[in-house]
């Protein structure tokens, strides 16, 4: 399992927008996914994820002929840091994001644990969010980093 996501999986924080009564609030999950060609094999293997984790598991018929079909899967949240917590001794190219999204849940998970008497964020805490977000940004980033002054 760790190879496919090492190899054709994706690993990141996603943003969400979440309405209220008083202003619309951005907060960010962690997600794992994997979309490939449609094969007997990788079918398998996604499937065999998602009745391990649970997520979202598709397939899509290809719409154009130079395109193959593909199957996709995705998970979120808890599940997607129980996934990756149990991989990552096992991950090679993208341990360091998986490193991130579980440091990034266990922050969430610390406010949780505080219920109803959770204060506003500490900017300290605001800045280690925000320090994750980006790094798993730049990771992700496709084609040469650029850097501004």
């Amino acid at each position: 399992m760790a190879g496919f996501i090492d190899g054709e999986g994706c690993i990141t924080l996603s943003k969400l927008y979440r309405p209220n009564k008083t202003k619309t609030s951005v907060e960010f999950q962690p997600v794992v996914q994997i979309g490939m060609a449609d094969t007997p094999q990788n079918k398998k293997v996604l499937k065999l994820l998602k009745e391990e984790y649970g997520g979202y598991y598709a397939e899509y018929a290809r719409k154009k002929l130079v395109h193959r079909d593909t199957v996709f899967w995705r998970v979120t949240d808890n599940k997607a840091t129980i996934l990756l917590e149990d991989i990552l001794p096992y991950l090679i190219i993208k341990r360091e994001q998986a490193e991130i999204v579980i440091r990034f849940s266990k922050l969430k998970t610390d406010r949780k644990s505080q219920g109803r008497n959770k204060k506003p964020l500490s900017s300290e805490e605001k800045s280690e969010r925000d320090h994750l977000v980006l790094s798993i940004r730049l990771l992700n980033q496709k084609g040469p980093i650029a850097v501004n002054d």
